[in-house]
């Protein structure tokens, strides 16, 4: 980019004008009069002079590769099917007749006309009253209208061809989802928008009036719908409403807020960080016995190394769903790290945790297959230290010793059979909490960098990087989002109110080992759990 060449503009997108070196020639107006007009407060008479939508669409025009020619290399590349097909073509050549393709980049919802998608029509045309399938969801949906975006406003058409965003009133669907025609043939969905971040902080929320609880879960779910990286759970037995999302701040923005200018009055919890719990060495084979003393499981647990976690938790899904080939999620195991024998051999991925049958031949293994994987999910959910999410877990069955009469080795014995090998072996493995840390950029005047780094520094986080931009300076840190809370203010303070940080990152690290036993009891604590280390003993 450059200035000169017309790729670079300048302006106010709040007071709709803006000035390109190209439209400085053609009109004779100089950064001079920009300057002076600017500290006269004439944004008026600027708009009108270089009014701000025409100096973008001329860069636009200029600039960018004509959409028509450009869908010939986008589609293959990002598209994950066969991009010599039929639809592939039409696709690529925008074709309005083609069959109907879409891509949903938003969904909000409107107070007036419900649910609202966003979607980029990439081949065919959408009409108002059409049928549309959501090919991840797996349902239908009626498009009860159809329109086109001019700025922020949506005008209602009839329909809307390829190369446009249509946003259309009435389909529930997700965001990232790919969408065609109800009675077209399925095909390749384009990958998914991924959110990398996960939830970390947890706040309970609740109405102050009752009669307001229905209206609080209508716009949890809405926001939740919105923003992926917002997770809202019920509980079922105490009724109590959770959120949780990237931090303090976020929920704050994202969910307070809303429901405040909406007009509900909430009661909200202090922020609770949701840790995770891990091992850091393999246990010995151990074994379960089923309350019953009738069936035997020996099993073994050891940590996955990090090339794999991390593949199991970006890329592992993805990959599960572009293939129908079950050698090719195998071979993309072992090229993260993975033994063969182990990536020939699971029965189960559950979030960043696998399950393997390193078994020689069990008999009845598959009655109760079920029940053994149904056990390591509620272990990976709940983990022995103190009931927060278990991560980089190998759980290994080598042997089983069962009754031979089926109704002996139901749920009710496998369950807690399963569960309580893979807690004997977890404690077994030199257990720890892993605590979430964000990584951030701080910028800062250079002068207040020092004070910055003191606020980094008391709060257990680390400095990974310095370095200077003009008269500002920019720390690139790691802190616990235990110890995030009230950062922003003491960050204002601390910088006269002119530092400011963003997120980087959202990364795991074990907890320091001073900690650990401390936080895991006050953790067991505000959970109702025994008010003890967990032990082999229990």
């Amino acid at each position: 980019m450059a200035v000169n060449d017309g790729t670079v503009a300048f302006g106010s997108a709040l007071m709709n004008w803006a000035i390109s070196a190209p439209y400085m020639q053609e009109t004779g107006i100089t950064f001079s009069d920009i300057i002076e007009r600017t500290n006269e407060g004439d944004h008026e008479g600027l708009s009108e002079d270089a009014p701000i939508e025409e100096v973008v669409l001329d860069m636009v025009v200029k600039h960018l590769n004509n959409p028509r020619e450009s869908a010939q290399y986008r589609i293959p590349a990002i598209w994950p099917g066969d991009s010599e097909s039929e639809v592939g073509q039409s696709m690529a050549e925008q074709d309005q007749e083609g069959p109907f393709v879409g891509v949903v980049t938003n969904v909000e919802d409107d107070e007036h006309a419900g649910t609202i998608a966003t979607a980029r029509v990439f081949s065919g045309t959408v009409y108002e009253g059409d049928e549309l399938y959501g090919i991840e969801s797996h349902k239908t949906e009626r498009a009860q209208q159809v329109g086109i975006y001019s700025g922020p406003r949506k005008l209602t058409v009839d329909d809307v061809p390829a190369g446009n965003i249509v946003a259309i009133t009435g389909p529930d669907f997700s965001t990232g989802e790919t969408i065609i025609s109800d009675d077209a043939e399925e095909i390749q969905p384009f990958e998914q928008i991924e959110h990398v971040f996960e939830p970390v902080v947890t706040k309970a929320i609740e109405p102050k009036r009752t009669s307001d609880l229905p209206q609080l879960i209508e716009e949890l779910r809405k926001r939740s719908k919105e923003d992926n990286t917002i997770q809202v759970d019920i509980d079922e037995e105490t009724g109590e409403t959770t959120v949780s999302g990237l931090g303090e701040l976020h929920i704050e923005a994202k969910v307070e807020r809303h429901l405040e200018e909406e007009g509900i009055d909430i009661e909200v919890s202090e922020p609770i960080v949701v840790f995770r719990e891990g091992i850091t060495k393999d246990s010995p084979e151990v074994m379960g016995k089923s309350p019953n003393r009738h069936n035997k499981l020996e099993m073994s647990v050891e940590p996955i190394g990090e090339n794999v976690r991390k593949f199991l938790k970006e890329e592992y899904e993805e990959v599960k769903r572009n293939t129908d080939e079950q050698y090719e999620v195998r071979d993309a195991l072992i090229e993260a790290g993975m033994d063969d024998e182990e990536a020939d051999n699971i029965l189960e991925v559950h979030e960043e945790n696998v399950f393997v049958n390193a078994s020689r031949g069990i008999k009845n293994l598959r009655e109760i297959q079920e029940y053994l994987l149904d056990a390591f999910k509620e272990f990976c959910d709940e983990g022995p230290l103190a009931g927060e999410p278990v991560i980089g877990l190998m759980v290994k069955l080598h042997d089983a010793k069962l009754h031979e009469d089926a109704i002996h080795r139901g749920p009710s014995q496998m369950i807690p059979t399963t569960k309580d090998a893979m807690r004997n072996g977890f404690l077994q493995a030199d257990p720890e909490l892993i605590e979430p840390k964000q990584k951030l950029r701080i910028d800062t005047p250079t002068d207040t960098m020092g004070d910055a780094m003191t606020e980094v520094s008391n709060r257990r986080g680390d400095v990974m990087d310095m370095s200077e931009e003009g008269d500002s300076s920019v720390i690139k840190c790691k802190l616990p989002v235990e110890e995030l809370f009230g950062f922003e203010a003491a960050l204002k303070s601390a910088t006269n109110g002119q530092g400011f940080f963003s997120l980087i990152d959202i990364i795991f690290e074990p907890l320091p080992r001073n900690l650990q036993e401390q936080t895991i009891l006050d953790i067991r604590e505000r959970k109702g759990m025994k008010q003890e280390m967990p032990s082999l003993e229990e």
